[in-house]
C-alpha cells in the first residue's frame, strides 16, 4: 500500500509529510510519528520501551572498565570485558587490533594510574545490545581518547565484546 508519513522530528519540531510504501502496515507509532496506510493487516506489535534502570546497567558496566584504568588494577578491568572481546583503533596514526591484552599490556607499562576525566553516554540500546561512548581528557599521561564500546548481555550479564578507539597524540 501506498500512503503518507508524518513525523515530528524531535530536533527541528517540525512536522513535515513523507510518502511511503510498505505492504501490510495499517497504523504504527514510532518516536513522535505515525504513518498510516489503508490495508487489512493488523499493526506491527510496538515494543515496549527499554527502562532507564537497563540504561544504567549498561553504564555501569562500561564503568567497570573506566574505574579499573583509574586504579591501574588489571584484574578489575577485565571484569568489564567478555574474554573474546576485541580492541580496534588508532594511537598515533597507527592502526591497532587485538584483544584486550591491548589493553592490559598498556596498563602494565605505567608507573602510576592514569588520570583523567570519563563521560559515558549511552548511544544506542536494544534488550540485548547498546553502544556506549567514552570521552576520556587524561591529565596525566596527556592525552585525549574518544571510545565506542559495545557491550551485550550475555547470561543477564553487560559486557564489553568490543571497543573501537581514537586517541588524539599529537595531531
Amino acid at each position: 500500500m501506498t500512503g503518507k508519513v508524518n513525523v515530528t522530528w524531535r530536533r527541528h519540531h517540525q512536522p513535515f509529510t513523507l510518502p511511503f510504501s510498505s505492504p501490510g502496515l495499517k497504523e504504527h507509532s514510532y518516536l513522535s510519528g505515525t504513518m498510516t496506510a489503508s490495508s487489512s493487516r493488523p499493526s506491527p506489535r510496538c515494543l515496549k520501551p527499554i527502562p532507564a534502570s537497563q540504561y544504567n546497567e549498561v553504564l555501569d558496566a562500561a564503568a567497570i572498565y573506566i574505574d579499573g584504568m583509574r586504579r591501574g588494577d588489571l584484574a578489575y578491568t577485565s571484569k568489564g570485558f567478555r574474554e573474546t572481546a576485541t580492541v580496534y583503533g588508532y594511537i598515533e596514526g597507527k592502526f591497532q587490533e587485538g584483544s584486550i591484552g591491548l589493553i592490559l599490556d598498556y596498563m602494565k607499562t605505567q608507573k602510576e594510574p592514569p588520570i583523567f576525566t570519563a563521560n559515558l553516554s549511552v548511544i544506542g540500546m536494544t534488550p540485548s545490545t547498546a553502544i556506549v561512548k567514552c570521552e576520556m581528557d587524561m591529565v596525566s599521561p596527556e592525552y585525549e581518547y574518544t571510545d565506542f564500546m559495545s557491550l551485550a548481555k550475555v547470561d543477564g550479564k553487560w559486557q564489553i565484546v568490543a571497543k573501537v578507539f581514537h586517541a588524539y597524540l599529537d595531531e
